[in-house]
Formats: C-alpha cells, structure tokens, sequence
C-alpha cells in the first residue's frame, strides 16, 4: 500500500537527518532557522517536552507500539486523511528506532513560540548543559 511506503520514506528521512544533525551540531546547540524555529541536538528520555522521564523507556516503547498499530488500522480502514496519518507514522517508527537503539529520542526542531526563557521548549524540562 502506498501510505506504508510513505511511511517508511518518512523514517528513513527521519533516521538520515538525525544522523546528519549528531554529527554536525553539539548537543544542546542550537541553530536559528526562523525567529521561532530552531534546529537542535537533544536527548529525549521523556514523552512531550521531556516529561515522564521516570517512566522509563521500556514504557514508551510500548506506548509506541501501541499508537503503530492503531496509525496502521486507520490508515487500512481508510479512515479520516491516510496521507497525514503516514506521515505520523513515519515520525512515530522513527521514534521507536530511535527508544530501541539509542534508549531516548534525538530532538531536532523546537519552537520557541509562547516562550519567554530564551530556551528552546524541550530544554524546560531537561538538565542545562552546564549542570
């Protein structure tokens, strides 16, 4: 089916621009690519913005498994947009690459909209790098 195709178009970019990321930027650097938006090397041992880290990933994986399998069952029902839910699936096989090789998810974009620290989002919830 052509949305699975997609999605794993989807991972495989996933997997190569993060490859290309570690071992261009530091991790916690961050490069402006928008006022809003930035490119950055961060670990993710969390769920959204690093929270419930002390879950655990084995926790996650699970999760992710979970959310495949449901993204899959809409996307061959034919329910609501497969072409946005490919796309999600992409990124959710690409995270679960990512729990199960590297034990976290690499971030690499952040918004700084509605922030008023000066750090990206991700890092509220994380060690400064200095710590």
């Amino acid at each position: 089916m052509i949305y699975f195709i997609i999605s794993l178009i989807i991972l495989v970019l996933d997997q190569a621009t993060k490859l290309i990321i570690v071992r261009t930027i530091h991790p916690y650097e961050s490069i402006a690519v928008l006022p809003f938006l930035q490119i950055v090397n961060v670990k993710n041992k969390g769920a959204a913005f690093g929270l419930f880290q002390g879950l655990g990933n084995t926790f996650f994986i699970i999760i992710i498994f979970i959310a495949v399998g449901i993204i899959s069952a809409m996307i061959i029902k034919g329910k609501d947009d497969r072409l946005s839910l490919s796309f999600i699936l992409g990124g959710a096989l690409g995270n679960l690459v990512d729990r199960i090789r590297l034990g976290y998810v690499l971030i690499l974009l952040t918004s700084m909209l509605a922030n008023t620290t000066g750090r990206p989002l991700i890092w509220l919830t994380q060690p400064s790098p200095q710590a």
